[in-house]
């Protein structure tokens, strides 16, 4: 069967020789469910012809470069990790001790 789906897409994209292409027919012709598939095939390739090609974003390219160095932006824990120990920093922490160690 895989040959079967061989000479199918080598005929469907014009790149069958022409024993390939006669192999081909004599098979359509004495096996239906060839003939089915191949016309199935021939439906999925219409519908993706028909599909629209979605641009990629503006950013998109920058993004893949900044990626590909190394510059990535920060991941969100990295920057929740960076936000807590400013936060931590700048925090006066003697009245917590305080009352943790019972001196309050």
């Amino acid at each position: 069967m895989n040959r079967l789906y061989e000479l199918m897409s080598a005929e469907m994209d014009g790149f069958a020789t022409a024993q390939e292409s006669a192999r081909l027919r004599s098979l359509l012709e004495t096996r239906p469910d060839a003939a089915s598939e191949l016309e199935r095939m021939k439906g999925v390739v219409a519908a993706v012809n028909e599909l629209h090609m979605e641009d990629p974003p503006a950013s998109l390219k920058q993004n893949v470069m900044r990626a590909v160095r190394g510059n990535a932006p920060a991941s969100r824990r990295a920057r929740w990790i960076t936000s807590l120990t400013a936060w931590m920093k700048g925090a006066d922490f003697r009245p917590a001790v305080s009352f943790a160690g019972g001196a309050v």
